[in-house]
């Protein structure tokens, strides 16, 4: 008989008998100290059994036995206890534990493996359908399970009656539409041809049991007209352009809310109507990646499909596909032959720039910007164009500066990294796939040099200055060829093939001296401060040390 694969939560400090008790009853037994830990080896890997103290690190077990229950129903559950608390008994049987196990003396460990044989040997549940008092119809899920005293004997048996009704849908929902998650997920990752992308979505949305068809599309820049860049079984061919006041309502809510929007039994037969594609309902989903609107999703079904848990599900598809696409689109600025040159200045004190030359009192260059995730801040990296007698800690009299520390210094010039609370607009602007050219900035004015994909509208990306700041003027906008490689340039190239945790361990190296002789701190400090294993830091290090060096070798990155 093959070992029971068994996942123990239980804090380090009061693992070593339980585990003992369960590797006697011939269970290959996994231990992680939290809820998140448990979470992640279930995502990852197949057990026949989760045994989980209540008291945990973070969330507690009856957290964790929801989030269980929610993705996977079946697998048994035991809560194995500490604490003397008969509510905490009842809602983990409530919730859909297997058994609950009092902590109260040796014979616990005793009932702890009883349980887990127990519950891997036979079915405990069962469900059934049938109808309320005023005759709607639900699912019933009847569970039995044994009573034990003191001595580790079954006195009596417990059944307990509950509506299974809403994780019976969020079953059936989770088998219908499971595969298409890791679908979208997988081709986001591994294509670069956004239409390629975009028709794969549409086909893999239409080819669902329940669903009906499926279309993705954009509007133009005045929102007047609603274009398909992919569609499947709606009727209309890919490049068809529609007058947005002759499509359905659903379609132009979502444009003006930027919210889903849904219709159930709309005989709506107008273009993209549900009633013109022999459909019930329709979903329409807009696809938005931080202030930037990538298209909108659209989703046809039948009246056995879309129901409210999957509405919810394509609402997160739709976040997942809009910065799938951004990313697209961040790729093909880097690589692209053809770029959008932008010279904008910005006649405004209170941008950051401008604020921090001001308390220099010298005109500053922008050199870069790097997120600090660990402390939901940034690191804002300049350098003054001639030699200032000012110190660099006069910059946290601003508001949103922390701290400050002088990175090199000259007779000339000096660079300073300033640690700051709010980096706007500069991550907003990424999100547009532009990159910071250069940058200058004296205590009146900022001069920003962007560089743009060629095809972009640029007045989405002059709205979100205009947006912060005052006096915002585009000077001049022009189309060229790309060129080498700019040290910002050269800095969005080598992050966009980098990994978030590659880059985390890169940067958590760097700002935290790992690269000076002697070290001050070492993998295993680095590694504990990113909750992952000493090895696992080494290897996302290692991953990110040869993609820099390949990029500054190679001149041209592979794809």
């Amino acid at each position: 008989m093959p070992a029971i694969s068994t996942l123990l939560v239980v804090p380090d400090e009061v693992a070593d008998g339980p585990v003992s008790a369960l590797e006697e009853t011939d269970c290959a037994v996994t231990t992680v100290e939290s809820a998140t830990a448990a979470l992640a080896e279930l995502a990852n890997g197949t057990f026949d059994c989760v045994v989980s103290e209540y008291g945990l690190p973070g969330d507690d077990g009856l957290s964790l036995l929801s989030a269980i229950r929610e993705t996977d129903p079946d697998v048994p559950f035991v809560m194995f206890t500490a604490t003397s608390d008969e509510t905490i008994a009842s809602e983990a049987l409530l919730s859909g534990a297997d058994r609950y196990v009092p902590k109260n003396g040796a014979k616990s460990l005793d009932r702890l493996q009883d349980c887990v044989t127990e519950v891997t040997d036979q079915s405990t549940a069962v469900e059934s359908r049938t109808d309320r008092h005023d005759g709607t119809p639900f699912w019933n899920e009847r569970t039995i399970t044994p009573i034990y005293d003191d001595d580790g004997s079954v006195t009596r048996h417990a059944g307990f009656q509950s509506d299974s009704t809403d994780r019976t849908s969020a079953e059936r929902v989770l088998n219908r539409v499971d595969g298409l998650l890791d679908d979208i997920a997988t081709l986001l990752s591994t294509e670069r041809d956004r239409r390629l992308v975009e028709d794969r979505i549409c086909t893999a949305i239409s080819d669902l049991d329940g669903y009906v068809g499926s279309w993705l599309g954009r509007t133009n820049a005045a929102e007047t007209r609603l274009q398909l860049t992919a569609a499947a079984d709606v009727g209309h061919p890919v490049d068809t352009e529609l007058e947005l006041d002759a499509v359905p309502d659903a379609i132009t809510d979502a444009i003006d809310s930027d919210d889903a929007q849904y219709c159930d039994g709309c005989h709506d037969s107008r273009p993209l109507g549900p009633a013109s594609i022999g459909a019930r309902r329709l979903l329409v989903v807009p696809l938005s990646y931080g202030r930037r609107r990538h298209g909108l999703l659209g989703v046809y079904a039948t009246k056995d499909a879309l129901n409210s848990r999957e509405r919810r599900l394509f609402t997160a598809i739709g976040t997942m596909i809009a910065s799938g696409l951004n990313a697209i689109e961040t790729t093909s600025l880097l690589t692209g032959d053809r770029v959008t040159a932008l010279r904008i200045t910005i006649d405004d004190d209170r941008f950051p720039l401008s604020a921090i030359a001001d308390r220099l009192d010298t005109e500053i260059e922008y050199v870069g910007l790097k997120r600090v995730e660990r402390e939901a801040t940034h690191e804002l990296y300049i350098q003054t164009s001639e030699s200032t007698a000012r110190s660099p800690t006069v910059l946290t009299a601003i508001s949103t500066v922390e701290t400050t520390r002088t990175v090199a210094q000259t007779e000339s010039a000096s660079t300073v990294a300033v640690t700051i609370t709010s980096a706007t607009p500069f991550p907003e602007l990424a999100q547009y796939g532009v990159t910071v050219d250069a940058a200058t900035a004296d205590a009146d004015r900022t001069t920003l040099q962007l560089v743009a994909p060629a095809e972009h509208d640029v007045r989405p990306l002059v709205a979100i200055l205009e947006s912060h700041y005052d006096g915002v003027t585009l000077r001049s906008q022009r189309e060229r060829d790309r060129h080498d490689w700019t040290p910002n340039e050269f800095a969005a190239r080598i992050t966009a093939r980098l990994t978030d945790r590659q880059q985390t361990s890169l940067e958590t190296a760097y700002l935290n001296g790992y690269f000076e002789w002697p070290r001050p701190v070492d993998g295993t400090e680095l590694a504990e401060t990113m909750d992952i294993s000493r090895q696992t830091f080494h290897q996302h290090l290692r991953a990110a040390e040869r993609k820099l060096v390949d990029g500054y070798f190679q001149q041209e990155l592979p794809n």
